[in-house]
């Protein structure tokens, strides 16, 4: 029973830990993007960010024209 209690902390405390640690992901636009250290990479970045998604852009109008 001990060992059952256990193993069911030790998965609770890693999963909370794991998700601890994604937390941080979702601002990561906020953060500056660094070369090397000190040099900040983001203006040099911040412009061809959108380049997928406008790429991509003609592929997506066909398909939602396709699936009506």
């Amino acid at each position: 029973m001990k060992t059952s209690l256990k193993r069911a902390a030790v998965l609770g405390a890693t999963v909370i830990g794991l998700f601890g640690l994604s937390g941080g992901i979702a601002g990561a636009a906020e953060t500056p993007v660094w070369v090397l250290p000190g040099v900040d990479g983001g203006a040099l970045i911040g412009p061809i960010s959108q380049l997928p998604t406008q790429a991509l852009a003609p592929v997506y109008d066909v398909l939602t024209l396709l699936a009506g």
